[in-house]
């Protein structure tokens, strides 16, 4: 069924291996929700091998683009096969990948990266393209790492990472939904650390009762995720809440995980899931495909 908006799975490209794995990832996407499939492939003057030298004489505006409609070509031939019912095109565009794709992202349903790249997407792996078209894209962001869009897990599984916050929500909302296309469930995980002892104190700490604080955590979590459970009556939903680091904990239960969603900002176990270590640990880290929910 084509969903009521129609916007289109956005997929950018640049040729390299992981780039061809995430477009076949949208491929899939594109045939659960019933939407088109768009490759876009951003180029730019590269780089000179040795600063304020002039450029090769083969680099010119011509043959960049068609180097780019080449990648464009290719990646198309890879969302047919991958998906033949899906409907699929492409365009190369000429800027700076993270701007550009953040600025086609306003007519997206999702846009998808692969995890690692060169030209238009290299050094995605320490965030600089991935943090920030997941800051400021207008839409979900889907990271896939290497091996991780071929990955095959029954029933699937969406694992989310919950806080209560409001991307928390979204988060949840958006892992309800893909079940719902997927089949299979949704698992909401929870990570709740002990305060830290103070600096420098005399003062015996007072510890917790871990097992008190993880019940009031279910309980937290339940309250969470109710609202989508009753809408979606269809999935079925499984929760965990562990005292282990937020990532770690992440990265550990996507192992058998389809796919990992989490919000773009949260506060208690998921703060800074964004811009700060956890997001980067678990987008290099995750073994499944990572969505990014504003």
């Amino acid at each position: 069924m084509t969903e009521p908006n129609g916007r289109p799975i956005m997929v950018g490209v640049d040729g390299s291996d992981t780039s061809t794995e995430a477009a076949r990832w949208a491929a899939g996407e594109g045939r659960l929700r019933g939407r088109p499939v768009r490759v876009v492939c951003v180029y730019a003057w590269p780089v000179p091998p040795v600063p304020f030298a002039p450029p090769p004489s083969n680099w010119t505006e011509v043959s960049l683009r068609a180097g780019a409609d080449a990648v464009v070509a290719d990646a198309v031939a890879a969302v047919r096969q991958a998906a033949p019912e899906v409907g699929v095109s492409g365009v190369a565009l000429s800027g700076l990948a993270a701007q550009k794709l953040i600025e086609v992202s306003a007519g997206a349903g999702m846009v998808v990266v692969g995890h690692r790249g060169y030209g238009g997407f290299a050094a995605l792996r320490l965030g600089s393209v991935a943090a920030r078209v997941a800051a400021h894209a207008h839409c979900p962001v889907v990271v896939v790492r290497p091996g991780a869009g071929e990955r095959v897990v029954q029933p699937p599984v969406v694992l989310v990472g919950v806080d209560g916050s409001p991307a928390s929500d979204a988060a949840v909302g958006f892992a309800f939904e893909e079940v719902d296309r997927r089949g299979g469930a949704v698992r909401a995980l929870h990570s709740w650390e002990p305060p830290a002892s103070p600096w420098r104190s005399e003062m015996r700490p007072s510890l917790p009762d871990f097992a008190e604080v993880t019940a009031g955590e279910a309980r937290r979590v339940a309250q969470w995720i109710q609202p989508w459970d009753d809408n979606h009556p269809r999935v079925a939903v499984a929760q965990s809440v562990t005292s282990d680091r937020p990532a770690a904990a992440l990265i550990e239960a996507a192992k058998d995980a389809t796919l990992l969603v989490v919000g773009s900002r949260g506060h208690g176990g998921f703060t800074g899931l964004l811009l700060g270590s956890v997001s980067q640990q678990v987008i290099h880290h995750a073994p499944c495909p990572v969505a990014v929910i504003r």
